[in-house]
């Protein structure tokens, strides 16, 4: 009997913060799961404690997006409201049919204040 090696989920997982003129970009690149979402979370929570305008979440690398990473997201927007512009961008594939299926999509998708 073999076994397969065991691989770690959140190894293809990164994200790549960068400044924006107007704040920061985070670049998500992978599968945002039960396994990354944290990662993500901590990385959203540290931009907001910059005290930045504005906060993007980049998804046009992101491959998948279940519903903790969906949580992660309501809950960074949640945080940002009022003080930090946010918003998610270029989702596509699976991760843009899941906002789409949840009902989500407008609401991430648009700078909120």
């Amino acid at each position: 009997m073999t076994s397969a090696p065991y691989a770690d989920p959140a190894a293809a997982f990164s994200i790549i913060s960068r400044p924006t003129t107007a704040g920061i970009r985070l670049a998500v690149n992978g599968e945002i799961d039960m396994y990354t979402a944290g990662h993500l979370g901590r990385a959203m929570a540290g931009a907001l404690r910059t005290g930045a305008a504005e906060l993007l979440i980049d998804l046009a690398l992101t491959t998948f997006c279940d519903c903790g990473g969906i949580t992660t997201l309501l809950s960074a927007r949640h945080d940002a409201a009022g003080r930090t512009t946010f918003q998610v961008t270029n989702p596509t594939g699976l991760p843009l049919r899941v906002l789409q299926t949840l009902g989500v999509y407008a609401l991430l998708t648009t700078r909120s204040r």
